[in-house]
């Protein structure tokens, strides 16, 4: 076990030879603050990021919220609402009517941490809908509204203008303490769409790694959390499930990045358990994320050596708002956001997903708008200033889509 205190905290007393117990996510999910009373114990990484992050993730915006604490990103898909909901609402309704029509339903499942977002954008859907399809096929359309963790319930004012039938599911949220024990919380074993529309790829939980070559070693990063509140980072070989299991995907797959020794990277672990859960709970998916992932500009000699050498490059999530061990001495952590790296996404749920041989595209934004989007028809869109002006931005946007077949 390999202890790296941290700077500037030297009044912290930690016993480095002890064992300390540890604590599960479950059991912290539940507590509002840290479970100091319980004395000194340790947590993965991933489960401290998800900890600190939850509360402002899944925080609802109310008449008294401060807008300038809530995180906006400047290229969220709300903000391109109308336009890119109704092109996602065409592609659903293409691909229902080619893979799906007549023998299931339309079953749409938007999992979602901006549960204003989420309302939104099945709202303009929904509405979209009714004002385009007959009554038969508008009575066939479910969608869902699953968070990805513990919220509460929208006021009957938010969807009484939402027409057709619309779902939330309060209780069996995603990460729930039952995840792979047998008991699923929520199922649908008809084909689905599953949304993932720009707030959860970003702030799924990663694992904080590091390799070894001299012992030819993985080392997993903890934070150990003593009684008065001080914390420390370290690294230790004895590595838990999730993370073992993640590494060995990405080994496998030949989609790790090529380390320096002892660089710390993270890995995408948290979206490994999202995309193994939803193969459980629903197993004739098909996925259509959106985020803004890495952008990678490689030189000519690099573009050339990864062509002869066959292969595709790689990288790790990249952490947006630096974590620095200074923060975990503070007051309070801001929200961590991971730029995911696509190209390692779509390889991972293709791993996931080896037996049912679901293949995974990528697609700019840009494209996706050219395709599907006819304002001025009618029943979409009305060309007006703003909407033109939204749809200039949209063609530079930085959001692409991951959506398998």
């Amino acid at each position: 076990m390999r202890i790296f205190p941290i700077n500037n905290i030297t009044h912290v007393r930690f016993k480095a030879t002890q064992t300390l117990p540890l604590l599960s996510i479950e059991e912290l999910r539940k507590s509002k603050s840290l479970p100091l009373t319980k004395g000194t114990f340790t947590l993965p990484m991933r489960d401290y990021i998800e900890w600190e992050n939850i509360p402002k993730i899944m925080k609802r915006e109310t008449f008294f919220t401060n807008k300038n604490t809530l995180k906006q990103s400047m290229d969220s898909f709300q903000q391109y609402d109308p336009i890119l909901t109704q092109c996602l609402a065409k592609w659903l309704l293409v691909n229902y009517k080619l893979n799906d029509y007549p023998y299931f339903d339309l079953n749409i499942v938007n999992v979602c941490t901006d549960l204003k977002q989420g309302i939104q954008i099945c709202k303009t859907i929904m509405q979209y809908y009714k004002a385009n399809l007959s009554d038969n096929i508008f009575e066939r359309i479910k969608y869902y509204l699953v968070p990805l963790y513990e919220t509460d319930l929208p006021s009957r004012a938010d969807i009484e203008d939402i027409p057709g039938f619309k779902q939330f599911i309060s209780r069996e949220f995603v990460f729930e303490s039952t995840e792979m024990n047998g008991q699923i919380p929520f199922s649908i074993e008809d084909p689905v769409y599953l949304l993932l529309l720009d707030d959860i790829l970003k702030y799924t939980a990663h694992d904080l790694v590091r390799y070894c070559p001299k012992s030819d070693t993985w080392e997993q990063g903890f934070i150990d959390i003593n009684v008065q509140g001080g914390k420390r980072k370290r690294f230790d070989t004895d590595i838990d499930y999730w993370c073992r299991t993640t590494l060995q995907v990405l080994k496998e797959n030949d989609i790790l990045p090529t380390l320096k020794a002892n660089e710390e990277i993270y890995i995408p672990t948290g979206i490994l358990r999202l995309f193994k859960l939803m193969e459980l709970y629903l197993p004739e998916h098909r996925l259509f994320a959106v985020d803004s992932p890495q952008r990678w500009n490689p030189g000519l000699m690099t573009m050339l050596k990864l062509i002869f050498k066959g292969t595709i490059a790689t990288q790790s999530s990249k952490i947006k708002e630096k974590f620095k061990d200074s923060m975990l001495t503070r007051g309070s952590v801001p929200i961590i956001e991971f730029v995911p790296d696509f190209l390692q996404i779509q390889k991972l749920y293709e791993a996931v997903h080896l037996n049912s041989s679901k293949d995974c595209e990528i697609e700019e934004v840009e494209e996706f708008i050219n395709k599907w989007t006819d304002i001025g028809k009618e029943g979409s869109v009305v060309a007006t200033k703003k909407t033109k002006a939204k749809l200039k931005l949209l063609k530079n946007s930085q959001l692409a889509i991951l959506r398998s077949s």
